[in-house]
């Protein structure tokens, strides 16, 4: 596919914390004056084996060399699902890949974050130039490294009045006061999807698995107490706060995982809400939570605002096309990273580049 010559090509690569797979885009940027328009060339998804699954959810707990040795497994895998995204829909001219990798640590208050998978060594294995590392320059000006979203929101999706992903981790972006705002509001599919699996599924599909089961209240108001609801942004979430500070709070009652999954989506709603601004008009939902249609009806009935709930390749692709974004960004030496987001110092340049 043939692009204009003006035009940045770039694709991005997405990985969340569900473990659900790996989103690809291709997209052509052009960029008038202070605004950007893309354009979609090709989206794809594709699934990790379930060995690679239980690798990846190994890696919290597993040694250096366990580490060492599925970074290799996990950045070819990546390679081989990008060459082949190449080949099939015919994409030529590609200026760069933007590659988030896959989150295992992050505590920006210890000054660290990692993601799994070796930029340099995709470089190599795709002929292609390739961007990575976008989170650990932030942490190290006094940032969260997170979110990093939210400036592709401001310059692609500024017809919104928020921007709302339901991922592994829930999180929004929106305008205040002429600044760009975005964090962490809660974990979701993090959560529905380990009392799914405890029924021997992937995940809890539309949400029917939930919506069989009963409110918890007391877990419920347990969980709406959690401190972190009380902190001011910026602020994130990873892995860890959901391993050590949620599912303890859960496992210390006994129930069924339906009841679990019913509570913990009505948690969900209950703070997702808390975020959407009465008077915003229009809310652009996105993520694979976006497919929940019980979690879509439990948030509705808390608020009188307009979900946008666009198409299936905007709702699977959105996180990688703001890192294709970023990483064109990073190619033209432009700010792809807001200090009023993450806390960092100033606004900076993130990404590193790496060539074939």
């Amino acid at each position: 596919m043939q692009r204009l010559s003006k035009q940045i090509r770039s694709i991005g690569i997405m990985t969340g914390t569900s473990l659900d797979g790996i989103d690809l885009v291709c997209i052509d940027l052009e960029q008038h004056k202070n605004t950007w328009k893309f354009e979609i060339v090709a989206t794809h998804s594709a699934s990790f084996t379930s060995k690679l699954i239980q690798e990846l959810k190994s890696c919290y707990s597993g040694s250096a060399e366990f580490l060492a040795r599925i970074n290799f497994t996990y950045t070819n895998y990546i390679a081989t699902a990008v060459n082949s995204f190449i080949h099939d829909y015919q994409i030529t001219d590609i200026d760069c890949i933007g590659f988030h990798g896959q989150t295992i640590f992050h505590d920006p208050h210890l000054g660290y974050t990692y993601q799994l998978g070796n930029s340099g060594v995709l470089a190599s294995l795709t002929n292609q130039t390739v961007i990575g590392d976008f989170r650990s320059q932030d942490i190290a000006l006094g940032g969260q490294g997170a979110p990093l979203v939210p400036i592709g929101d401001t310059l692609l999706f500024s017809q919104y009045n928020a921007c709302l992903n339901l991922g592994g981790i829930a999180n929004i972006s929106f305008q205040e006061n002429n600044k760009q705002v975005g964090y962490d509001i809660c974990h979701f599919n993090l959560i529905l999807n380990h009392y799914a699996n405890k029924l021997g599924m992937p995940y809890d599909d539309r949400g029917e698995i939930a919506r069989s089961g009963k409110i918890l209240s007391n877990l419920l108001n347990q969980l709406n107490d959690w401190q972190y609801y009380m902190q001011n942004h910026p602020k994130s979430l990873g892995f860890e706060t959901a391993e050590k500070e949620i599912l303890p709070i859960m496992q210390s009652i006994s129930a069924t995982p339906e009841d679990f999954l019913r509570t913990w989506l009505e948690h969900v709603a209950i703070q997702v809400s808390k975020s959407i601004k009465p008077d915003w008009k229009r809310v652009l939902v996105t993520g694979g939570g976006t497919y929940n249609d019980f979690f879509i009806e439990r948030l509705e009935s808390r608020i009188s605002n307009k979900l946008v709930i666009p198409s299936n390749e905007l709702i699977d692709s959105k996180e990688a096309i703001i890192f294709a974004f970023l990483a064109a960004l990073r190619l033209n030496k432009q700010e792809n990273c807001l200090s009023e987001v993450t806390g960092a110092k100033h606004n900076h340049i993130a990404g590193g580049i790496y060539l074939p």
